[in-house]
C-alpha cells in the first residue's frame, strides 16, 4: 500500500479513500488466501479480480496520470510476486 501511494503520488484525501477501498475487500481478500480449497494459482486469480475491482472504483478519485501510473506498476509488481 505504501509503495503504492509514494509511487501514485496520492493526496491525503486519496490515500484515504484507497484505504477505505482495501478495508472494504479485506474480508474477501483474506477468504481467498485461507480458502484451502483452490490452488496458488486459483488464488491468485481470484485476489487479481478483486484488485481490478479495486483499481476500478478507485479510478474515480485518481487523476488520469495516477491510473497510468498504476498501470506502469502492474509488470514489476507481478514478476515480484512470482518470486
Amino acid at each position: 500500500m505504501d509503495r503504492l501511494v509514494e509511487a501514485l503520488g496520492l493526496t491525503d484525501q486519496q490515500k484515504a479513500q484507497l484505504q477505505d477501498l482495501f478495508k472494504a475487500h479485506e474480508t474477501e481478500l483474506n477468504a481467498i488466501r485461507q480458502d484451502a480449497s483452490l490452488t496458488k494459482e486459483q488464488k491468485m486469480e481470484k485476489s487479481k479480480l478483486v484488485l481490478a475491482t479495486i483499481k476500478q472504483q478507485a479510478a474515480s478519485f485518481l487523476t488520469p496520470e495516477q491510473v497510468q501510473k498504476w498501470d506502469a506498476l502492474k509488470g514489476p509488481h507481478q514478476g515480484h510476486q512470482k518470486q
